[in-house]
């Protein structure tokens, strides 16, 4: 069975490889596509800015510059038909016209252009060039008196400058025009392709996270698997342990008891010499040393066992009959062992395990208050009920237990400290005892300041 616990304990660390990899092509297809879908949208965004940054100002202007050669003929008539003789008045009006053109033109030739576009502003400024010299002979014709003269001239040269003015300015706007609705469909194109882009690796993404929610979930199960495999096993080891205990001690007893009684024997015998009983004096000490660690191994081994439905036990009757036992102890230690006053309470827990649990509590409280520097050492034991449980605590000023040993500490065979006796099965009978009665055990401790270790059983009905 031992040799099975590595290979579980290896299959678990294997099935977390599966688990990360499909997590990571789960995120690696989300990132894929995010970044495709940046990729494939950028063209939109240059499209846009051609349009807004280029296209629809040239339009504007465009706009603005044949606004204004819609004034210079109304302003040339009226100079002719004698509504307005004040030439120098027609003149300004006809230059600001012509500035505001060319300052249009101006700021059109500022703007990013197309293969084609500057060809054509240089022709409408070639025709405004044009225009201005028959302006200027119309002019001089009414100035002169001869407004017949004037008009033929602007039928027979103006007009057909300024249509062909408007004619050149309409090529462009039709060719930015043009420019917007190339950019419009490229658009429209890219943002379809986009589309499609997006749903094929969404429902990509949606594929592999599916297989990856499958495989986790199938990871799970084999680890739950494996689980409970090894909580089997362990629990198989824990039996195994506590029938190796049993049979060890009970063996030993034996042979013991016969040592013990032999050593008694040789004692007792009047002619032993100093040195003889020295050595018979140190063989009974460990005669008796040996005896404690077997009988630890017996209650360990026993304290597996269920438990007796119907069982109860009087706690005060209990604590009573224990303190002759363990006070000697404490007065050694030249420690102060109270019992806190506490109303009369039955737990559901037969009266010798409750009697073993606080024999191996208070011993455990007297044999490490010695090494605490508080004075005088003190050993309390505190009753309370709670939540229709009995509450049971030992303390102690002694040393107290380091954080990262209190959660070992009930674990069979730990030992704190190896300058006192015992073998660190106190604490794990402790343990097994009161969840063999459906109770909880646990210790808060503060380095330097003490320990308390406490249980929790059930009232008895």
């Amino acid at each position: 069975m031992t040799p099975q616990e590595p290979t579980s304990a290896h299959t678990l660390r294997i099935t977390g490889w599966p688990v990360a990899s499909a997590m990571l092509a789960v995120v690696a297809c989300f990132a894929a596509t995010l970044l495709f879908s940046q990729l494939e949208l950028r063209p939109i965004s240059d499209h846009a800015i051609d349009i807004l940054g280029d296209a629809a100002p040239s339009l504007e202007h465009l706009a603005a510059i044949q606004t204004q050669l819609m004034r210079w003929t109304p302003q040339v008539y009226e100079h002719i038909d004698g509504a307005d003789r004040d030439t120098n008045h027609t003149r300004a009006t006809l230059a600001d016209i012509r500035n505001s053109i060319d300052s249009e033109i101006a700021l059109y030739r500022m703007l990013p252009s197309f293969p084609g576009e500057s060809q054509l502003m240089d022709q409408v400024v070639a025709d405004l060039a044009l225009l201005d010299e028959v302006t200027a002979q119309v002019l001089a014709d009414a100035d002169a008196g001869a407004p017949q003269l004037a008009r033929q001239r602007m039928r027979d040269h103006f007009h057909p400058r300024m249509a062909r003015t408007n004619v050149d300015v309409t090529a462009i706007r039709t060719l930015n025009a043009r420019f917007i609705r190339v950019r419009a469909a490229s658009i429209l194109e890219t943002r379809h392709t986009a589309q499609r882009v997006v749903a094929v690796l969404g429902a990509l993404s949606l594929l592999v996270a599916t297989l990856a929610t499958i495989l986790v979930l199938r990871s799970l199960r084999s680890r739950a698997r494996l689980l409970e495999e090894r909580d089997r096993l362990l629990g198989a080891r824990a039996d195994e342990l506590e029938a190796f205990a049993g049979r060890v001690a009970h063996d030993l007893r034996n042979p013991l008891a016969a040592i013990a009684m032999r050593v008694m024997t040789a004692q007792e015998q009047s002619d032993a010499s100093p040195v003889i009983r020295d050595h018979l004096s140190k063989l009974a000490r460990q005669v008796e040393r040996t005896s404690g660690i077997i009988d630890g191994m017996l209650e360990f081994a026993r304290a597996g066992a269920n438990p007796a439905p119907g069982s109860h036990a009087d706690l005060r009757a209990v604590i009573d009959e224990l303190m002759p036992e363990v006070r000697p102890a404490a007065e050694a230690a030249n420690a102060e062992l109270e019992v806190e006053p506490f109303p009369p309470i039955e737990l559901a827990c037969a009266p010798e395990a409750l009697a073993s649990v606080l024999a191996n509590l208070v011993s455990n409280a007297v044999k490490y208050v010695v090494d605490g520097q508080q004075v005088p050492r003190r050993i309390s034991i505190r009753v309370a009920e709670r939540d229709g449980r009995g509450h049971v605590e030992v303390t102690d000023n002694g040393p107290g237990i380091p954080a990262n040993a209190q959660n070992t500490v009930f674990q069979p065979f730990r030992r704190l400290d190896h300058r006192h006796p015992g073998i660190g099965l106190g604490l794990a009978t402790v343990k097994k005892i009161i969840e063999a009665y459906h109770g909880r055990v646990g210790l808060r401790s503060t380095p330097g300041e003490g320990s308390s270790f406490w249980f929790e059983l059930p009232k008895a009905a």
